[in-house]
């Protein structure tokens, strides 16, 4: 009897071992659909490669585990915790953003208290019930099959046989991991099976080659691809040509000093009326903004991200690196290793400046602190250390008024020259606050009621910042100190607001205000749209002061190409490419040579000074 109860249960087990990561791929592919079976079903049904290569690295992650923990109800248990978690995961950056999860990303785990701030209430509640049920149905069915089955298995037999399926397991997930190396085996067996990976648009890549296998093609990138070309004499003439051009232009510009500069980048912050012809509104949210960007310079920032991802901008706007040539999170895998990456920080530390970043948030998130720390800022205030701690929206986070309160008083301690940027956290997401009276109404047959009400609750969150954003000026222009404020918006809102015009509008929903505001010789002018690496040398140029031969570099990109993200590439008067070839600017390859020179390669640029002014 023994024997059969012995047959049974090595039968039940191996069905469920064959059989459950069909389950496991069925539902990470349905976190792409919210959860929509139906679709994830056809989409292997249409790409049965994808599913047996999919299939087959889940099965090789179930066997290592169940090598190591000897129990398949243990094994199975463990697993199905995981895959469901990193769905709902997928699922929740999916709705915001419209992209997927990273491997990358998987770091954030660090935060998980912080995330879950951002995740809709009744959302966190149906995944916390799912867990908890998950996980007391596992328990119960452990102690069940303990006390029906209870069979001793031959220690000698058993341990070398778990000890052959672990080196074979993970023999084969060696195969899978190097699966991006040209001519591995599995690099091999990927092509002949016609599957081909999209580096160049990770949306894509996701979208035709599924969730496992394009997580799988993210999980060992470099950080930036070597371009053709590269050595260390290249990167010498770029240099030298550069400093020949900063050098000529910097004889007419002055020495940057006695300006404070702000740097503003507003959480979720747009210009409703750029949907005016989706959603009539009975108001305009904005109207200092607008009046604002009506006087000042201003212009549209194009941002690489949809719905999140503000490090991404930040990176950009403080560097003026492009995200173009990355294949990482560059605040996460980039700057924290370099000691001093040039950025606007450098520039104005080297002429004595004081520089300040504010974040009304927890420091560690996308680690700022390592970031902020490895740029050179003096003193970085997260929510912890601000003075100022106002809520808003209700059960939000630290609202805009107090962050300007915060860098105003930044910039009146003392008489020197400061440099303060403030990265605003008002307009987060998740959009479900309770307010008694919003005026602000929204009337579209785009939206289902629930994404009409999030987006007033949005549009009353902005119509706070624009009024925080007028008294803030208010007391700027009453300062005898020069200011500059440079503002601009991050992204477009998460949580399925403006998704339904994303497509053919992407320009649009990947454009946000922007303006350069001064307390002295204010004037207005149109700088068209421009992506967020050019924000700098913009200043600077508006300031009329020296340059480094790097920013020399990106001025004269910026006469050729006025957008660079992945998706979107602008001309020279800010209008999409109809056909983009790289090849026709041999500038953006020399802007690409420097970013590899810096980031991976022998840093020939740095220590040829190229990121500073020789005197």
């Amino acid at each position: 009897m023994n024997n059969v109860k012995k047959k049974i249960y090595i039968v039940i087990s191996s069905l469920l071992v064959i059989l459950l990561p069909c389950l496991y791929v069925l539902i990470i592919q349905a976190s792409q659909y919210n959860f929509d079976f139906t679709l994830a079903q056809e989409f292997f049904n249409n790409n049965t490669n994808i599913f047996w290569l999919s299939y087959v690295l889940v099965l090789t992650i179930s066997l290592v585990l169940l090598s190591l923990i000897g129990s398949t109800i243990i094994t199975e248990f463990l697993l199905f915790i995981v895959v469901v978690g990193l769905a709902f995961a997928n699922n929740q950056k999916v709705l915001a953003r419209d992209v997927a999860i990273y491997p990358e990303d998987i770091f954030m785990v660090r935060e998980i208290k912080l995330l879950m701030t951002m995740i809709n209430r009744s959302e966190l509640i149906k995944i916390v019930i799912v867990v908890l049920a998950l996980i007391l149905v596992c328990i119960l069915l452990f102690i069940a099959a303990k006390k029906t089955i209870n069979l001793q298995f031959n220690k000698k037999i058993i341990y070398p046989l778990r000890g052959i399926l672990l080196v074979f397991s993970v023999f084969v997930l060696f195969l899978f991991i190097n699966i991006n190396e040209e001519g591995s085996t599995m690099n091999k067996i990927q092509k002949k099976m016609d599957i081909e990976f999209i580096d160049w648009s990770q949306v894509d890549n996701y979208r035709v080659n599924g969730f496992v296998l394009s997580f799988l093609n993210n999980s060992r990138v470099q950080p930036i691809k070597k371009p053709e070309g590269y050595s260390k004499d290249s990167v010498l003439k770029i240099v030298e040509k550069y400093k020949k051009i900063a050098k000529e232009q910097n004889q007419s510009k002055e020495e940057l000093s006695d300006i404070d500069i702000v740097y503003v980048m507003s959480e979720s912050f747009i210009d409703p009326s750029d949907t005016d012809l989706f959603y009539e509104k009975n108001e305009d949210p904005i109207p200092f903004t607008h009046e604002l960007l009506q006087s000042s310079i201003s212009g549209k920032a194009l941002v690489p991200e949809y719905g999140g991802g503000t490090a991404n901008m930040e990176f950009e706007a403080l560097t003026s690196f492009s995200n173009y040539f990355l294949q990482v999170i560059p605040y996460q895998s980039v700057v924290p290793k370099i000691n001093g990456f040039p950025s606007i920080v450098s520039y104005v530390k080297d002429r004595n400046y004081t520089a300040t970043a504010i974040h009304p948030f927890d420091g560690n998130m996308y680690k700022r602190v390592e970031v902020y720390n490895s740029m050179g800022f003096d003193q970085f205030m997260d929510q912890k250390d601000m003075t100022y701690t106002d809520i808003f929206p209700p059960g939000g986070a630290i609202s805009d008024e107090s962050a300007f309160n915060q860098v105003y008083d930044v910039l009146t301690q003392d008489d020197k020259d400061h440099f303060v940027h403030l990265v605003t956290m008002q307009n987060h997401q998740p959009y479900s606050a309770g307010y008694d009276e919003n005026p602000f109404e929204v009337t579209s047959d785009l939206l289902t009621d629930d994404i009409k009400v999030r987006m007033q609750i949005y549009f009353k969150g902005i119509n706070q910042s624009d009024k925080a954003m007028e008294q803030f000026i208010e007391k700027i222009d009453q300062l005898d100190k020069k200011t500059m404020i440079v503002f601009w918006g991050d992204h477009y809102p998460g949580q399925g607001l403006f998704s339904d015009i994303d497509g053919e509008h992407a320009e649009l929903v990947h454009s946000t205000p922007l303006f350069i505001y001064k307390n002295f010789d204010s004037e207005h002018s149109d700088i068209g749209s421009q992506s967020l690496n050019y924000l700098t040398p913009n200043v600077l140029n508006e300031l009329n002061v020296k340059e480094t031969p790097f920013h020399a570099l990106v001025n004269t990109l910026n006469k050729e190409i006025k957008g660079l993200t992945k998706n979107i590439q602008l001309n020279s008067n800010s209008e999409q490419f109809e056909l983009f070839n790289e090849d026709s600017y041999p500038t953006l390859k020399e802007y690409e040579i420097i970013h590899y020179d810096l980031i991976a390669g022998n840093k020939y640029s740095l220590k040829e000074k190229f990121y500073s002014i020789e005197n």
